[in-house]
């Protein structure tokens, strides 16, 4: 009987460690300010006093009193994300 009830567990434990670790990853967003990028973990971006936030569900994004200060030929806001 413990040799059945073991095999199940590690039938179990096997599967589990089949499953997709995917899910479980960040959703970069297609979006930048001030060369960082906005991901699902951040969605706010400190830029000098201010900040840049973005909203995925509305595709919204927000500048508090931001101040966008990346010098040279790179693109200050950067976006590609769809309608």
């Amino acid at each position: 009987m413990k040799k059945k009830l073991f095999a199940i567990l590690l039938s179990i434990v096997m599967v589990a460690g089949l499953l997709p670790t995917v899910a479980f990853a960040e959703e970069n967003y297609n979006l930048y300010v001030n060369g960082e990028q906005f991901t699902s973990e951040k969605l706010s971006i400190a830029c000098g006093e201010g900040t840049a936030s973005y909203d995925p569900n509305t595709k919204t994004l927000t500048l508090n009193n931001a101040a966008i200060t990346n010098g040279g030929k790179a693109m200050k806001i950067l976006s590609t994300v769809s309608e």
